[in-house]
C-alpha cells in the first residue's frame, strides 16, 4: 500500500471504518496488520507473569484506541520482556510518550518510542539487495526466493523446497539472516552513521544490537545537526561586540512627565469622587425605601386592626339580632300563646288567634335556623380571609425587598 501521508494510511488500517457491504457484494476487508512506526510505543520490562490479554484489559480503560499489543521479537527472557502497543490515535501516542511511565498492574513501567531498523531495498527479480527489479542485471527471469528456480510457474512453487540460491542455506533468499543480506545491512548501517546529516530531520532508525560497534554504544541514528549549535567564545569585556541599544531619556522633570503625572492624580480623584457620590446616592435610596416600606407596614397594622374590630362590631350586632328577634320574639310568641288557651272557655274561642301564633313560632324557629346557617358560613369565609391577609402580612414584614 503506497500512500503518501500517514493519517490515509492509519484511516485505512482501521476494520471498522470499511463498509460491510457495497452494491450488494460483501465485503471483506484486509487492512495492513502493523500501524506505521510513528503510532507505535514500546512498554518495557514486563514481566511475564503479565500476559498481552492482561495488558490490553486495563489499557483500554484508559486509551481507547489500541490497535494491537504484542510481545517484540528477540526481547524475550526468563523473567521479562518488551511489549509493542499501536495506537490509531495520536493524541494518545503523545501523551503516553510524555507522561514516560505507565501504570499497569499497580506497577510503573518505563515507555519509549518506537524505532524501526533500517530496512534494505531488495529486488523482486534477483532477489539480491541494492537495487530494484526494473533497473536488475543480474537475471532475465524471476527466481523464486525459496528454491532459486524459475518462477515463471508460480503454482509449482507454492510448496518448493527452502534453499538459499545465495549460500546455500535452509532459509529463503530474502531473509534477514542470509550471510549476504547481513553483510549488505551492515555496509549500509555504517554508511548512514558516516552520513547521518544526509537523513531527514524528522527520522531515527534504530540500529539493532549485533550491528553496533562494542566501543561505540549508540542505539539509533539521527541527523544531529540542525540541534547542533557552535560554541562561541566571546569577550564579555569587549563592548565593541555588543549591540548598542538606543537610550530613552528617565527625566522625571520635563514638562510632558508633569503634565502626564498631574493628569493620572486628576483622574484618580475624580474616580474616587465618583465612587463616593454612588455611595451616598446608595445609602439615600435605602434609607427611603426603608421608611417608605415602614409607613406602608403601619398602613396594613391599622387596616387589620380596622378589620379586626369592624368583625367584633358584627360580632355584637349579630348576638343582640339572635337575642332580640328569634329568643325574644319566640318567648314572647310562646307566651301569648300559653294565655290564650288557658282563658279559652269555647273549643272555638281565639282558635283563629291561637292558629295564628303557632304559624308564627314555626317561622321564627326556621328563620333562626336559615340565619344561623349563613352566619356560620360568612364566619369560615372570613376566617379564611383573616388567614391569607396574616400571610400576606407576615411574607411583606419579614421580606421587605418584596
Amino acid at each position: 500500500m503506497i500512500i503518501k501521508t500517514t493519517e490515509l494510511y492509519i484511516y485505512l488500517c482501521n476494520k471498522d471504518k470499511y463498509p460491510s457491504e457495497l452494491f450488494n457484494f460483501k465485503i471483506k476487508p484486509n487492512p495492513p496488520a502493523h500501524l506505521p512506526p510513528q503510532h507505535v510505543i514500546i512498554l518495557k520490562w514486563v514481566k511475564n507473569s503479565i500476559v498481552d490479554n492482561d495488558i490490553r484489559e486495563e489499557l483500554n480503560m484508559t486509551y481507547k484506541s489500541i490497535h494491537s499489543i504484542s510481545t517484540m521479537n528477540g526481547t524475550l527472557n526468563d523473567r521479562t520482556r518488551h511489549v509493542k502497543i499501536e495506537l490509531f490515535d495520536k493524541t494518545d501516542y503523545e501523551l503516553i510518550l510524555n507522561n514516560k511511565k505507565i501504570s499497569l498492574m499497580g506497577q510503573m513501567f518505563d515507555v519509549d518510542e518506537f524505532l524501526p531498523a533500517p530496512r534494505i531495498l531488495i529486488c523482486g527479480r534477483c532477489n539480491k539487495p541494492g537495487h530494484t527489479k526494473r533497473s536488475c542485471q543480474n537475471s532475465t527471469f524471476d527466481i523464486c526466493r525459496r528454491c532459486g528456480g524459475d518462477r515463471s510457474n508460480a503454482e509449482a512453487h507454492n510448496d518448493c523446497q527452502i534453499k538459499c540460491h545465495h549460500w546455500g542455506g535452509q532459509h529463503i533468499s530474502t531473509n534477514y539472516k542470509c550471510p549476504l543480506m547481513e553483510e549488505f545491512r551492515r555496509e549500509l548501517i555504517n554508511e548512514l552513521k558516516k552520513h547521518s546529516e544526509k537523513l531527514p530531520h524528522h527520522i531515527q532508525l534504530f540500529i539493532p544490537t549485533e550491528y553496533r560497534n562494542k566501543e561505540d554504544k549508540t542505539k539509533y541514528i539521527q541527523n544531529t545537526s540542525s540541534y547542533q549549535q557552535k560554541e562561541q567564545n566571546i569577550d564579555i569585556n569587549n563592548q565593541s561586540i555588543w549591540p548598542t541599544l538606543t537610550y530613552t531619556s528617565q527625566d522625571m522633570n520635563n514638562p510632558m512627565n508633569i503634565n502626564l503625572r498631574e493628569s493620572v492624580r486628576l483622574l484618580n480623584n475624580e474616580l474616587q469622587e465618583m465612587k463616593k457620590k454612588y455611595e451616598n446616592d446608595l445609602q439615600k435610596l435605602k434609607d427611603k425605601y426603608k421608611e417608605h416600606l415602614d409607613t406602608l407596614n403601619q398602613t396594613w397594622l391599622i387596616m387589620h386592626q380596622q378589620h379586626h374590630t369592624f368583625q367584633q362590631m358584627l360580632t355584637v350586632i349579630n348576638n343582640n339580632m339572635k337575642q332580640v328577634m328569634f329568643v325574644t320574639c319566640l318567648k314572647t310568641t310562646k307566651t301569648i300563646y300559653e294565655a290564650l288557651n288557658k282563658i279559652k272557655t269555647n273549643n272555638n274561642d281565639y282558635n283563629e288567634a291561637i292558629q295564628q301564633l303557632v304559624n308564627q313560632i314555626e317561622y321564627l324557629q326556621e328563620a333562626e335556623s336559615v340565619f344561623t346557617t349563613h352566619i356560620n358560613s360568612l364566619q369560615q369565609l372570613v376566617d379564611k380571609q383573616n388567614e391569607i391577609l396574616n400571610k400576606a402580612l407576615d411574607s411583606l414584614f419579614k421580606d421587605p425587598n418584596v
